[in-house]
């Protein structure tokens, strides 16, 4: 009986089915090398910078449109915090939109902090506002106007909110659902908050569209301080994370390739015979 290994009985090296099969089909992946090359450099600013405002702490960008954060502006007070707006015309220029501030801005808020922008919507961390106690915490949703300026929407804060959660350390948003992360929450063991609104589908409307707009049918989270189908006011996540499991990835672009594509007939017809050989110089049958 043929050992399943890389080594006969007789301790002579030999390649089993299984490798040269992995080794054939290895060249039926063609791969191709992406180039992303990168060009500009512009070099953007407040319009009202001063030393220590920190532009830059945070940034984030979807599309035409970017949003920076200065955490330590002064505009409402020592360290109260701004974001700024910026868009990219059609030559690639790149000029400030927007200064963006806390309707209830006050020193050391650090609003700016953390930014994430979304199409036609921003959302800004204040970790150190003190709303539910000193440094528990805000995230600020703005959204755009028709006529390009852009409003204050809603006020996020955590339901459960305390001192020192520092709840919009973090933030991230994409269309509706928004996330906010809570460093300090639990003696520091941290968490983060999922604010999704909830589908607004009419009968005989499938859910998460719009008739004739194809977009979705949620109420904008910036309407809403509704998570759903979790608790209102955001609920928090715990309980073991989830994800992919540990081990390597390959990913292969399967564009054309002449030459691999060659490579891969060749090894066919060189591979195939080599290993009908290999099994009748061992015994091997097909059974």
């Amino acid at each position: 009986m043929m050992s399943p290994f890389c080594f006969s009985r007789s301790g002579r090296r030999k390649i089993p089915g299984i490798c040269l099969l992995v080794f054939s089909l290895m060249f039926f992946l063609p791969l191709e090398a992406v180039t992303v090359t990168l060009t500009g450099g512009s070099k953007l600013t407040a319009s009202d910078g001063a030393a220590g405002d920190r532009f830059g702490s945070s940034v984030s960008v979807s599309g035409s449109r970017a949003v920076v954060g200065a955490p330590q502006d002064d505009y409402d007070g020592s360290s109260s915090g701004s974001a700024y707006v910026f868009e990219r015309a059609s030559d690639g220029t790149w000029s400030q939109a927007a200064k963006l501030t806390a309707s209830d801005g006050a020193a050391e808020d650090t609003f700016g902090e953390k930014v994430s922008v979304s199409g036609n919507r921003i959302i800004v961390g204040g970790q150190l506002n003190d709303d539910s106690g000193v440094n528990s915490g805000a995230a600020y949703v703005f959204e755009r106007n028709s006529d390009g300026t852009w409003s204050e929407t809603t006020k996020l804060l955590a339901e459960d909110g305390a001192a020192g959660d520092e709840f919009g350390i973090g933030v991230g948003i994409s269309g509706g659902i928004a996330f906010i992360g809570a460093a300090g929450d639990d003696s520091a063991a941290g968490s983060a908050y999922v604010y999704e609104p909830p589908a607004t589908a009419s009968p005989g409307q499938e859910p998460g569209s719009e008739p004739g707009t194809g977009s979705t049918g949620r109420a904008p989270v910036a309407q809403l301080s509704i998570a759903t189908p979790h608790q209102s006011g955001g609920q928090r996540q715990d309980g073991p994370s989830s994800g992919s499991a540990g081990g390597c990835a390959i990913s292969a672009s399967a564009g054309a390739n002449g030459i691999a594509s060659l490579l891969a007939v060749l090894a066919s017809l060189t591979l195939i015979p080599a290993f009908a050989g290999f099994r009748k110089r061992n015994g091997i049958n097909r059974n």
